[in-house]
């Protein structure tokens, strides 16, 4: 250690001695050798060594006839640096921690060997090169930017391989990261440069040996070095993004590329060559009647290209480590997410001329690249999704809202984001509220972008649906997964697949929310109304059905006594508040779907088939008082008036049909309950409500089917309350006020009336009729 030291302070002082003006007498080289006898030493095993002649020798020859100083730019720098500046304190700082570090890893060592190789590489001392490191590796880079002549070229990038194989292997993470800097910028394929065309790239690193070994030796160090890499990151993605979008080099990723089938091999080209997941190929460059020079510097670049072996470099990059990968990642972000203004105003920053700047062509086919390297690099490492997710989902998704953002660019996010949300929640549950944040990001989309990337992200829908319905069904990821479905269902090529997860939320046997179970109700309404196929259309109201069925199993097992809910979760409502509440939903939703004015006529025929089975269930027993009024005005009755609205604008023979059906509805409700309406004394409102319905239907739908089947139905309803001893009994003058009010309406209905009084004659009531009958047959 103390050897290092005081060769260097030896060296410092021969070079003043040989070269100063003020000394006369110079320093010969046995006295040189003669200073530094017996500094060798290693205490630790007793050991006091002259270091080798022939060393000395050459150092003093090389002092001799090469003086050590600062060119005078540097000298002016450093003249006029104040020692408490930042630049100064934070080189002060670094060699104190190498320094630090190196004393601690010699002490840690103890009794130990003194000297350490590293490799093959012939050098010792390792606590010396991680003191001295810095220096060196500025040196060598500093004469690597200005080196022109050949043998100094060779001679600099054969040190850049052997500090790059020394601070490897002993992970000097900043050494590394200097190296890659300065072989980036030498590369000419990163900034400042980073603006220009791909093509003047290419001839930039044609034209320069300089480029084509910076290049050689900077993907050498990723793929040898690259779990060492942090902050230098950053300039290797972007030569890595530009090598990979160049028109010289063809990456596909992951699904582009053919894969082995029945035991046959790939056939490759001698110009392809194929990994696991990605192929890569060379094609040559076409271009416009080049010149002879332009030819001999794409070929030159060409052959650089394929002798980086970048499928070894691609293979690295996915087997990274953790703490290498996250900066990797962070750096192709910004590359993929730059926009066109961002772009422009880095150019302007840094003086681009306008006829050297990269058109929005050439930037997207960056971004598009950059994207499809980060989406391939984070499919790879599903073991580490969880610290790879935040990064990724906050990166890409201001992109996905920023209306400058290309069309391609926005698809491949979205179904990327989607791909990795849907495996990242299996083993980080809480990103299921980022993956609520990208399903609304999609349904924000406009129509042109959502049907660009409906096919392709669909199947991840299905399979996040599919792997988390009791998240759907009881948790938060209900609504933003049925908004997204709901769009679907309006393609052909995605409707059927989403009537599946659909069905799949509706008929699964886990805990649902209200709320969720109100939103998947509605929902199955919008498919009833919106999807492409009549199949499918009455497929989705039978999950309406389905619903209500699930409903009235909850309200059966209530009535039971059975306390534990197999099927909400408990609320603060009572049973039957809660039940009711859910059925009154489904029928509006029925309503709904009958009512909508796209309905094709089989739909409208099904809907209204449904909804009479659902309205006339054990349900309405939990109708009480002004519940039916509120029953027939938002129901009932508002179905046959907005069926007549409908009709007026666009007659229609199947219309009227369904709604003579609607209108039947509500008279067979009051025909059945009237009992229950008449003693919650709410009876004369519903009945002025189903009156003025009946009204308006006479007037504004006059039709065989009105004048033929309608007075059946109200000469029913009106028999039977007559026909209630009861009832009769308390509304006798009431009876005959609806028979007048009847009568008026449908004239027809007289006729009905006449008669059911010639059979009263002869019975006089219903009662004198049931014991007639009972004393001739004795039953």
């Amino acid at each position: 250690w103390d050897a290092v030291h005081i060769l260097t302070f030896s060296i410092i002082m021969l070079n003043t001695d040989l070269h100063s003006p003020q000394i006369k007498k110079r320093m010969t080289l046995e006295e040189f050798i003669r200073n530094n006898r017996g500094i060798n030493e290693d205490k630790s095993r007793g050991l006091r060594e002259d270091l080798p002649r022939e060393l000395l020798e050459n150092i003093f020859s090389s002092i001799a006839s090469n003086e050590i100083r600062l060119d005078s730019k540097h000298a002016q720098e450093a003249s006029s640096s104040s020692p408490s500046s930042s630049s100064a304190a934070s080189a002060a700082a670094s060699n104190v921690a190498a320094v630090e570090r190196a004393l601690q890893l010699a002490e840690r060592r103890g009794g130990g060997e003194g000297y350490s190789r590293v490799g093959d590489l012939g050098l010792h001392d390792e606590e010396m090169i991680l003191s001295v490191w810095g220096p060196v590796v500025s040196a060598t880079c500093v004469v690597m930017e200005s080196a022109s002549d050949p043998n100094a070229i060779d001679c600099v990038f054969e040190g850049v391989e052997v500090l790059a194989n020394v601070t490897g292997h002993l992970k000097i993470v900043e050494a590394l990261d200097y190296l890659v800097v300065v072989l980036s910028q030498q590369t000419s394929l990163s900034a400042p440069l980073l603006s220009s065309p791909s093509s003047s790239s290419l001839l930039l690193l044609g034209s320069s040996e300089k480029a084509q070994r910076s290049l050689l030796n900077l993907m050498r160090i990723i793929a040898e070095h690259g779990d060492h890499l942090r902050t230098s990151w950053s300039k290797a993605a972007e030569c890595l993004v530009t090598i990979l979008s160049c028109d010289l080099v063809r990456v596909e990723f992951a699904s582009n590329v053919r894969r082995r089938r029945n035991g046959e091999e790939r056939r490759e080209s001698k110009e392809s060559r194929s990994s696991d997941g990605f192929s890569v190929s060379f094609a040559p460059h076409a271009s416009p009647k080049p010149s002879d020079s332009s030819v001999r510097y794409y070929n030159a670049a060409r052959e650089t290209m394929k002798g980086i072996k970048l499928e070894s470099v691609i293979g690295k990059l996915v087997t990274l480590e953790t703490c290498s990968l996250l900066p990797l990642v962070n750096a192709l972000i910004p590359i993929v997410t730059k926009n066109a203004a961002e772009v422009e105003e880095e150019e302007d920053k840094h003086s681009v001329d306008k006829s050297g700047r990269r058109s929005t062509r050439e930037l997207q086919k960056r971004q598009v690249t950059a994207l499809k390297l980060l989406l391939f690099l984070v499919n790879n490492n599903q073991h580490r999704i969880s610290s790879l997710w935040p990064w990724i989902f906050h990166g890409l998704s201001p992109s996905i809202e920023n209306v400058s953002t290309p069309k391609e660019l926005v698809d491949m996010m979205v179904v990327g984001l989607l791909q990795i949300g849907n495996n990242a929640i299996s083993t980080k549950p809480q990103v299921i509220g980022d993956v609520v944040g990208i399903l609304w990001l999609m349904n924000n989309l406009t129509e042109e972008l959502f049907s660009s990337l409906a096919d392709e992200s669909m199947p991840h829908l299905f399979t996040i649906v599919q792997r988390n319905l009791s998240a759907v069904r009881a948790g938060k990821l209900c609504d933003a997964v049925v908004s997204v479905l709901e769009r679907m269902c309006r393609y052909p090529s995605t409707s059927t697949l989403a009537l599946e997860a659909l069905a799949m939320i509706v008929l699964d046997e886990s805990m649902m929310a209200t709320a969720n179970f109100t939103r998947i109700v509605k929902a199955c309404g919008v498919f009833a109304v919106f999807i492409a196929n009549d199949d499918l259309s009455r497929k989705s109201v039978d999950l309406i059905f389905a619903s209500y069925l699930r409903v009235l199993s909850l309200e059966k097992r209530r009535a039971c006594g059975f306390k534990e809910d197999l099927f909400l979760l408990p609320e603060g409502n009572s049973t039957s508040q809660s039940t009711h509440a859910l059925w009154m939903h489904v029928v509006e939703t029925m309503h709904k779907v009958c009512l909508e004015s796209r309905s094709l006529r089989d739909r409208r025929d099904y809907g209204l088939l449904t909804y009479e089975r659902i309205v006339l269930s054990s349900f309405l027993e939990e109708v009480k008082d002004q519940q039916w009024v509120r029953f027939f005005e938002q129901v009932l009755v508002k179905l046959v008036a907005e069926m007549l609205d409908e009709v007026e604008d666009k007659p229609c023979p199947n219309l009227e049909k369904n709604i003579f059906r609607a209108w039947s509805l509500s008279c067979l409700v009051l025909q059945t309950h009237y009992r229950r309406i008449s003693d919650a004394g709410y009876f004369m409102q519903v009945w002025e409500l189903l009156k003025v319905s009946t009204e308006s239907y006479f007037k504004r739908n006059s039709n065989p089917i009105t004048t033929d089947c309608a007075p059946h139905h109200l000469s029913a309803l009106l028999e039977t309350l007559e026909g209630d001893e009861e009832f009769h009994g308390k509304n006798l003058e009431l009876i005959d006020e609806l028979w007048s009010e009847t009568e008026r309406i449908c004239p027809s209905i007289h006729h009905h009336h006449k008669q059911i009084k010639r059979v009263r004659s002869f019975v006089p009531d219903l009662h004198s009729l049931q014991e007639t009958l009972h004393n001739v047959t004795g039953h």
